[in-house]
């Protein structure tokens, strides 16, 4: 994973609705890193790492990857006890 494509899954936690993460006060994310920058886990977030919640469940989503486009009509995730990529119906 570069940089960017960091940033990016960060401004997405961030930004959501609900959002996963929070900045302190006003602060906005930048590119650069700041030491005076400081994130929390917001209650969401608390909820969505502990499996309370899906965090497909509460966004919206329309992504590419890899020639498919992931909507909630065509969600795809991956089972870890499998081993395998499995269609939400």
């Amino acid at each position: 994973m570069g940089d960017s494509s960091f940033w990016t899954i960060l401004n997405k936690l961030l930004n959501s609705n609900p959002p996963l993460l929070a900045l302190s006060g006003s602060q906005k994310t930048i590119l650069i890193s700041d030491k005076n920058q400081k994130l929390t886990i917001t209650e969401t977030g608390k909820d969505v790492l502990s499996g309370k919640i899906n965090w497909l469940d509460i966004t919206k989503i329309n992504k590419w990857i890899g020639g498919v486009n992931l909507t909630h009509d065509n969600l795809w995730y991956w089972n870890s006890i499998n081993k395998s990529l499995l269609q939400q119906l």
